[in-house]
């Protein structure tokens, strides 16, 4: 059961581009931020400027908690992930050169917005999220419905 719903939330992750995250800022307010991502299996990445209210906020707290579903008309088709976990901005220099390849090859129109600004993605930082718990829902299995994984 777990190497399944490990399965349909990898693949529920691979399949989509934006999510919604949820940081916690100093005076303990909620902030919900639109952000795309890449994931390598369960690991979840992003980029953002260092001095948006996210990063301020994550500087301050590094737990999280992500959303990832689409507009859903019919309940019966509803499926989504909701996952809380740590963020950390990633240091390691291999790393972050792979998932700017990878955020590259995902989305390609980030060289045209971030040349804009006269930038390339190879000075752009970015952020992992450890998933702690993973909720899956499937409302085909049942109004309501999701099944846990505990990483």
């Amino acid at each position: 059961m777990e190497q399944a719903l490990r399965k349909a939330i990898i693949d529920y992750l691979d399949a989509h581009r934006h999510c919604a995250l949820a940081t916690v800022s100093e005076d303990g307010g909620a902030h919900v931020s639109t952000v795309s991502y890449v994931n390598q299996g369960l690991d979840i990445f992003f980029m953002t400027d260092p001095s948006s209210r996210k990063a301020k906020n994550i500087m301050f707290c590094n737990k999280i908690a992500l959303a990832v579903t689409e507009d859903y008309l019919d309940w019966d088709e509803i499926r989504g992930v909701h996952l809380s976990g740590t963020v950390e901005w990633i240091t390691d220099e291999s790393q972050l050169k792979k998932v700017q390849r990878m955020f590259g090859q995902k989305f390609p129109q980030v060289h045209k917005y971030l040349g804009g600004y006269g930038v390339t993605i190879d000075i752009i930082p970015f952020l992992k999220i450890s998933p702690r718990m993973i909720d899956y829902l499937d409302y085909s299995k049942g109004f309501n419905h999701w099944d846990t994984l505990e990483c």
